[in-house]
């Protein structure tokens, strides 16, 4: 009797944490988001809408009002799924493109502007090992660099990537 009932409490509490978990993914904050292992490529990690303001900063205002919002699951989903469309983009001052856009570690911003809901994505092909913690909370902005480090806008509407940057060489 007494092994039946432990067994049923552990069940009990297996299923709590399997419903919490699914409630967690269904909000789909930053730290719900489905990490990438190391062992595969780099990873992703969705920002929080704070960071919005350190978007506007370095876009310098040129984009009007800049709000945050809050991405599904499926648009990351959609995002990810959609990423080899990247190689086909070139940057419009250089000509340079991305070969490899899923072998970089890429941060996501759910960014609105002007009433359209897109994705800021900020790549890089290598992570600080001193900043890897703030690269999970915070813009990581990295200048030069070349082809290691760009950006890119992502439509879920329309799942569709625009305006890729690369950064300088320096």
């Amino acid at each position: 009797m007494k092994k039946r009932l432990l067994l049923t409490t552990f069940a009990a509490v297996s299923l709590s944490a399997l419903l919490a978990a699914a409630f967690e993914l269904g909000n789909l904050q930053a730290q719900s988001l489905p990490q990438v292992s190391h062992k595969t490529k780099p990873e992703f990690v969705l920002l929080p809408g704070s960071e919005v303001k350190a978007l506007v900063r370095l876009l310098d205002g040129s984009a009007g009002p800049v709000e945050s919002w809050d991405p599904t699951v499926a648009d990351i989903n959609g995002l990810e799924g959609n990423l080899s469309q990247i190689r086909e983009l070139q940057e419009k001052i250089s000509g340079r493109h991305i070969d490899h856009p899923d072998q970089h570690f890429r941060q996501y911003l759910a960014i609105e502007v002007g009433g359209r809901k897109l994705i800021y994505v900020n790549a890089g092909c290598s992570v600080d090992a001193r900043a890897l913690d703030v690269w999970r909370k915070r813009l990581y902005i990295v200048y030069d660099g070349g082809t290691c480090f760009w950006q890119v806008f992502y439509d879920p509407a329309k799942k569709q990537f625009f305006d890729l940057t690369i950064n300088g060489v320096g």
